[in-house]
């Protein structure tokens, strides 16, 4: 009887070729603003606009968020709010976040050898600020660029010494991974730039 049904379910179907732009979850090209946060500087992202972005068939959006002004504060709940109306744009519209945090933007060799980062203490307490807001939107959330340290949060020219010298993982660096790896949503991957040596 088994194989009597099988038999009989058996369907054969012909696909058409589709080379319409389509969107694509999760995977695909995806729109950016960098930065769109510098110094105090703040760019609300646009529910409107970014469901353009979605009927053009995009459906990942890069968030490359500067956070300079707090390189020695803690971050403020105004600066929280905003993230988090960013991430309730992003859901309006249909499409995922992929967020990165750093504390400069250079924009010349000569800026990338000066960038200044974070201390660890002070990464670490930022992203545990953070982890609230990534748990509450990682339905909106593709994934996270681990960001953070060094020029443009690529973990390269720590000027708080986060890595070894050849760019390598150390053991501040180690424990702002880790720190990040309880803060980004369980059911999120997150990715490590292809510049970080783990030693």
């Amino acid at each position: 009887r088994s194989g009597a049904l099988a038999a009989t379910s058996v369907q054969t179907i012909t696909y058409a070729e589709d080379t319409s732009d389509f969107p694509n979850p999760e995977r695909g090209f995806y729109r950016q603003f960098a930065p769109f946060w510098k110094d105090t500087s703040r760019s609300p992202l646009d529910a409107t606009q970014l469901a353009l972005y979605r009927s053009e068939g995009i459906s990942l959006f890069r968030g490359y968020y500067v956070i300079d002004e707090f390189r020695d504060a803690p971050l403020t709940s105004q600066m929280l709010a905003e993230l988090s109306a960013d991430f309730a744009a992003v859901r309006q519209a249909g499409i995922k976040i992929i967020p990165r945090f750093a504390y400069n933007y250079p924009t010349s060799d000569a800026e990338m050898f000066a960038a200044i980062d974070a201390s660890e203490a002070r990464v670490r307490g930022h992203i545990q600020q953070l982890a609230p807001v990534l748990q509450a939107n990682a339905d909106v959330i593709a994934f996270v660029e681990v960001g953070f340290i060094g020029a443009w949060g690529e973990w390269h020219h720590s000027s708080n010494h986060l890595l070894n010298d050849d760019h390598s993982v150390n053991a501040s660096s180690a424990a702002v991974m880790q720190e990040l790896l309880s803060a980004v949503p369980t059911r999120r991957a997150m990715r490590v730039d292809p510049l970080i040596v783990l030693r």
